[in-house]
């Protein structure tokens, strides 16, 4: 799980050109904005990474920018030439809350103590249905960012793999064990609508299921299930400008063996059921010690094809499946183009 709150360490701190009250400092691999003389190298801080919703409490009132649900996300800003991502508090906000603030230790979570939820967009076609749980057969899809986990970069090392583009939409899982069929936003299976009389049209995941026939592939080949990005018209901000709803796959699970088919499987399986897959940006990347955080973010900004819109980022895997040790699970992760988060990219 992610932690969208945690104890962490102040990495390093340097001064921001004509900026008299506030300065950059480090925290893992993420750079941001903080009042100046707060904090101290090698200090602990409490953390809270980008797309926190922090709860509504006195002390988070300073970032609050309205009475929205969503008004106290926190995003990616720009201040005084500096790119902030995300908040570092003193250590001594804890006494608010139940822990035990003589034993912290670095990379503690404290998401669940504060309070702290991931920002999720409403989604249309997810309101509209009842929600069920996610089938448990069935890993959910959340990458982990790579300024997150820094230190990621040390297992990637001399692997073979491939970066794939991030597409900005909205994402879907479609499951079929056993004969039974799931169609699932990111955290939940969608069960019967709400209101019988709500629009087709207010539900994008049921009409790319029916688009492309998921059900009747899926079953062609056994129990697995899909998952993949919906783009288009009235879903997110339509960055691709298509001029329907597409589908684009990045996952294939196969749900008896509960492992994800590789990048050659991945490819083949989706060619035999006649599914598109999201953009590959490089098939084969040889993932070397010159290759660094920085860099990735740097290959994560570009445009969508046949657009000017900035492209959300991308995703980095090796071909072959590969368990991170620092992960407990599958090495992967994303690196989201700046450029993107600050044009205002979810």
């Amino acid at each position: 799980m992610r932690k969208l709150c945690s104890v962490q360490q102040v990495v390093d701190i340097s001064p921001i050109e004509k900026a008299d009250k506030i300065e950059q400092i480090q925290v893992l691999g993420w750079t941001l904005v903080a009042k100046k003389g707060e904090f101290q190298k090698g200090d602990l801080c409490v953390y809270f990474e980008i797309d926190s919703l922090l709860p509504d409490l006195p002390m988070f009132q300073f970032i609050k920018r309205s009475e929205k649900p969503s008004a106290l996300r926190l995003r990616t800003v720009k201040l005084r030439g500096v790119i902030s991502q995300g908040l570092a508090m003193p250590t001594d906000i804890l006494n608010e809350f139940d822990v035990d603030t003589a034993n912290l230790h670095v990379g503690q979570d404290l998401t669940e103590v504060i309070g702290v939820k991931k920002y999720e967009p409403p989604q249309r076609g997810q309101q509209s249905r009842k929600l069920l749980p996610f089938p448990y057969y069935v890993r959910k899809t959340d990458e982990i960012r790579i300024q997150s986990q820094p230190q990621l970069i040390e297992e990637f090392v001399g692997k073979d793999c491939y970066i794939a583009i991030k597409l900005d939409g909205c994402s879907a899982t479609y499951s079929l064990k056993d004969g039974e069929f799931h169609v699932c936003s990111r955290n939940y299976a969608l069960g019967e609508p709400l209101n019988p009389n709500i629009s087709a049209e207010n539900d994008y995941y049921s009409q790319i299921a029916e688009k492309y026939t998921l059900e009747e592939k899926l079953k062609s080949q056994g129990n697995f299930a899909i998952q993949g990005e919906i783009c288009g018209p009235r879903v997110q901000k339509n960055r691709l400008e298509l001029s329907e709803l597409s589908f684009f796959v990045f996952n294939v699970w196969d749900i008896d063996k509960q492992e994800y088919l590789a990048f050659d499987d991945f490819i083949e399986f989706c060619k035999r059921i006649d599914l598109p897959t999201v953009p590959i940006l490089e098939s084969h990347f040889h993932f070397d010690e010159t290759v660094t955080a920085e860099s990735l973010l740097k290959m994560a900004e570009g445009k969508y094809a046949n657009t000017k819109n900035e492209r959300e980022g991308i995703v980095v895997r090796p071909r072959q499946e590969t368990q991170s040790e620092i992960l407990g699970g599958r090495l992967s992760c994303k690196a989201i183009s700046n450029k993107f988060l600050l044009k205002g990219g979810d």
